[in-house]
Formats: structure tokens, sequence, C-alpha cells
């Protein structure tokens, strides 16, 4: 399933570059939206929990990451304690090495 959703990210919406994007008139926008409804596949059936909520804290979930597009440095621990793992432009993020993100503070 996450294999589904890297390769879905990359298909169509392609890599993220900083800028300015009318919502209602850009493909960008429209793309992204179309992988959004795409996201629920990640959840568990009858659960509505995501199946990132099992990698929180792990290297597991910083691979997804990367996967995606985001620059991760070594030693990253991302949402220990449960926050959402959401990035919606992980292209346009940056973690140093060593760091520890969590309730979404970026």
């Amino acid at each position: 399933v996450l294999c589904m959703d890297i390769g879905s990210k990359w298909v169509i919406i392609g890599r993220r570059r900083p800028g300015s994007y009318a919502w209602d008139s850009s493909s960008y926008c429209q793309r992204w939206q179309l992988y959004l409804s795409l996201a629920p596949l990640r959840s568990f059936e009858g659960h509505g929990a995501d199946l990132l909520d099992m990698f929180r804290g792990s290297q597991y979930l910083v691979w997804y990451f990367r996967a995606l597009g985001a620059r991760i440095g070594k030693s990253v621990c991302l949402y220990p304690n449960g926050a959402d793992p959401m990035m919606t432009e992980p292209e346009l993020v940056t973690i140093q090495d060593g760091a520890c993100i969590d309730e979404a503070a970026l």
C-alpha cells in the first residue's frame, strides 16, 4: 500500500517546486487533490487509523518521507508521541541530523 502511495505521488504530482499556485486554475493543485483522494487507501478498514500510525517514531517513517522527496538527515525521529504524520509538500522540507519532530511542529 505504501509503495502504491509513493508511486502515485510521483506519477500524479511529480516534483513540487517552490512558488505560488492558483488554487482553482493550477494543474498542480488539481493533481494534489487527486493524490489526496487516494490517502484513505492507507486506512485500516473500519478503524479509520492510518497505516503510517504504525511507523511513528521509527526509521520506516523517515524512509517513507525520503521516498516522497523530503531531505532528512541522520538520526531523525519523526512523530514519536503520536502526532499526525502528515507532510503535504515533502519536497520542500529539509530536516537536519539529530532532529526530533513531534506535534507537526516543523
